[in-house]
């Protein structure tokens, strides 16, 4: 199978209603528009997406295939981009089950999205090259300094080291906001939306 790249990019959104998740989206999606990028957006909620394997996916997962039209639609979007971004609220440290489940069932070992390389620590080989630009955004409860050294950076840690660098996509950043539900001021998150329309609109 060829892989496909195009011009646009691909949000991949969890979010709800009046979140925080729909300010981002809105913030990336305008700098988007200011630097004429064409984006397209999955919105997991709105396509009542199951994040759960069940069924024949459950068994088809080892062989890199399913049945699940939304998957199978967001397969195709992403095989057509050069971007790829994920905006999503952070639970227990890391992404919502929503995006959990997009990840696990989007990205299968098929030879597309990832390979094992034979040996004796059969390790996961990436193939999502053409990604050429992608980050992470979401919000989190606790403080810089809890984030960076009490909790590690395990939010940044499970998307951005994880499944993007295990993939092999490239530029990858992450965009979190802390003290989400704590001192957050309205001034604290429009700096923050700013700055995000900001690196969204760079070329």
């Amino acid at each position: 199978m060829s892989k496909v790249r195009g011009g646009y990019a691909v949000i991949v959104y969890s979010g709800k209603p009046g979140s925080l998740e729909e300010k981002f989206l809105s913030a990336a999606t305008k700098g988007l528009n200011r630097r004429g990028k064409e984006y397209k957006v999955i919105d997991l909620h709105a396509d009542k997406f199951n994040p759960i394997f069940e069924g024949q996916d459950l068994r088809l997962y080892s062989r890199g295939e399913t049945t699940d039209k939304n998957v199978k639609n967001y397969q195709e979007l992403v095989k057509g981009a050069n971007e790829l971004y994920f905006i999503y609220p952070t639970k227990w440290q890391g992404m919502d089950a929503m995006m959990k489940g997009f990840c696990d069932k989007t990205f299968l070992r098929n030879g597309f999205w990832y390979t094992r390389k034979a040996g004796w620590f059969d390790a996961l080989w990436g193939e999502m090259q053409w990604i050429k630009r992608s980050r992470a955004i979401t919000h989190h409860t606790e403080s810089r300094f809890e984030r960076r050294f009490k909790m590690r950076n395990s939010a940044r840690v499970q998307l951005t080291r994880g499944t993007m660098f295990a993939l092999k996509m490239k530029h990858i950043r992450m965009s979190l906001l802390p003290n989400s539900n704590r001192t957050l001021t309205d001034k604290a998150i429009m700096k923050f939306l700013k700055s995000l329309e900001k690196k969204f609109s760079k070329k």
